[in-house]
């Protein structure tokens, strides 16, 4: 039975409300997939995943596979606190850190690969059996040659794409087999199943995307994904201050900060969005007057608080990064679903 080359799903012509329709036997693409590559039309996407299982039918399926996981470069910088890797334990892994094109420009290659080679020991130290890993390079045009030079050296046929939605994963398989067949959105839920491709000797095989219950992306509805997601570099937005402050994003986060003498807080989120800050007495005014108008208000939340003597960053996953410095102590409040990450300062 013939799969969708968009997303992987059976093709069937009896049924228009289910995954893999075609309205004529022969089509290679099924009706949801040219929908979403033509008219940007998400209604029929499908969010449901279940980590363990895929991975495990993938390798019960295909002779000693290689997971290559792709990570998105911010979710990469905190992989060693998630829960992403235990999902491949006791399989081989090929870490491949996606989209380092996002990152503030005046950060350089080396620094990169420094950056990650510490994060990469972190993991290795947790039990994770990463074989190797690759950064990608938007200008990089030599990529294709040394990653297929990498798995070469490795010694795999069986070379399994795998990662969280929106880590790039079949945007960079279309790069890899040079063409554009595979289904590409930024929205959880695209691709349905493991779709094969012969690449030479190897056997190149694209994947559901994995979900992320620690991920903003994974609680919001798909037409509210677009204007949070990061996708070009990132403009780092720096405040001072030296008094009680309060930075809020519409109902996404609040962030009071009260320093014992002057401070700073750094945004790494996407540039479109527009960061308010108040002095924190007047918080409960500007709540009042603007709550209506905002691009989300998610509830319940939740609070953290901390107290910072040098630097700390702190990650949202799904939306992005902010690192305080000097001496304060803060309250950050966040839709308590969500797993706020902390540790040193890495950029």
């Amino acid at each position: 039975m013939m799969k969708c080359k968009g997303c992987g799903a059976l093709l069937q012509n009896e049924e228009p409300a289910k995954v893999g329709y075609v309205s004529k036997p022969g089509q290679e693409y099924c009706q949801r997939c040219f929908r979403l590559s033509h008219y940007g039309d998400i209604s029929s996407l499908h969010t449901e995943a279940v980590n363990d299982e895929i991975v495990k039918e993938i390798y019960g399926k295909y002779d000693h596979p290689l997971f290559v996981l792709i990570v998105d470069v911010l979710d990469a910088i905190y992989l060693y606190e998630d829960d992403l890797l235990s999902i491949f334990k006791g399989r081989d892994v090929l870490l491949l850190i996606n989209k380092i094109d996002l990152l503030p420009s005046n950060i350089k290659d080396d620094r990169f690969e420094r950056l990650f080679a510490k994060i990469v020991s972190k993991c290795t130290s947790k039990g994770a059996n990463i074989v190797d890993c690759l950064l990608t390079y938007k200008d990089d045009y030599t990529f294709n040659d040394f990653f297929l030079r990498t798995l070469d050296a490795l010694g795999y046929q069986n070379i399994v794409f795998a990662g969280r939605a929106n880590a790039g994963k079949s945007t960079l398989l279309n790069k890899l087999l040079g063409m554009n067949n595979l289904t590409t959105s930024i929205y959880p839920g695209t691709t349905i199943s493991d779709n094969v491709f012969a690449y030479g000797k190897y056997q190149f095989i694209d994947t559901p995307g994995l979900s992320d219950g620690n991920s903003l992306l994974s609680y919001l509805p798909e037409d509210k994904i677009k204007p949070l997601m990061i996708d070009r570099t990132i403009t780092p937005m720096v405040y001072q201050f030296y008094e009680p402050q309060t930075y809020l994003l519409d109902g996404i986060f609040k962030i009071d900060v009260m320093p014992e003498k002057n401070a700073s807080i750094i945004f790494y989120i996407n540039n479109s969005l527009k960061i308010h800050r108040t002095r924190t007495a007047n918080v409960k005014r500007y709540l009042d007057n603007n709550k209506d108008s905002f691009l989300l208000d998610l509830s319940p939340k939740k609070t953290f608080e901390d107290r910072i003597t040098n630097r700390k960053m702190y990650y949202l996953k799904g939306l992005g990064l902010f690192k305080i410095a000097g001496r304060c102590k803060i309250r950050i409040s966040y839709y308590a679903k969500l797993r706020l990450f902390t540790n040193e300062v890495l950029l």
